[in-house]
């Protein structure tokens, strides 16, 4: 409705100005109003063939994978791999830093990394602004899986995939995505 209003303002307005002039010609003038139509939706594209899977070997695991405030560090050693894994917990008075050293070797079958002889210590900051280290345990295993379902994250970031960390002593970290 104020479309038309808006159109029948501006026709009247035009036809003020011809006669207004001056110009005795008797001449007419028209105004030709012109609507399109919509353009179609887009067509989806055509199928095509399927990306190919991606690989994983224990290259894919070596390097630094972050979740959150949690890092793993993956690298090649002498007897294999190695995986650190460093997470801060607590706040204030209760700040700890909890270090976790695995030995690991790619499982061919499956292409996971298995961990064993998993160290962990605690590194407690007291508020006198001193530390003390405390080993928790000497015994640790885990298993390390790459996944690669594409995964995106906050930033719309489009990772094509991350990777799981499984420990057999403490779960807490069974939710916890780790991103390249």
């Amino acid at each position: 409705m104020k479309k038309i209003i808006s159109c029948l303002s501006i026709l009247a307005m035009m036809s003020a100005m011809v006669s207004c002039g001056d110009d005795t010609s008797s001449e007419i003038t028209e105004v030709q109003i012109t609507t399109t139509k919509p353009s179609p939706p887009p067509k989806y594209p055509e199928e095509t063939e399927a990306a190919e899977p991606v690989v994983i070997d224990a290259d894919s695991y070596l390097g630094q994978w972050s979740g959150g405030k949690n890092s793993i560090t993956i690298e090649k050693s002498d007897e294999g791999y190695t995986a650190d894994i460093e997470w801060v917990s607590g706040g204030g008075a209760f700040l700890m830093n909890s270090h976790l050293h695995y030995k690991c070797e790619f499982n061919e079958s499956d292409s996971t990394m298995i961990c064993s002889e998993g160290v962990l210590k605690q590194i407690k900051y007291e508020e006198d602004g001193t530390t003390s280290e405390t080993q928790i345990y000497d015994d640790g295993t885990a298993i390390m899986k790459i996944d690669t379902n594409t995964y995106e994250w906050l930033d719309n970031e489009v990772y094509e995939y991350y990777l799981t960390w499984l420990d057999d002593k403490d779960d807490s970290f069974s939710d916890v995505i780790f991103l390249k």
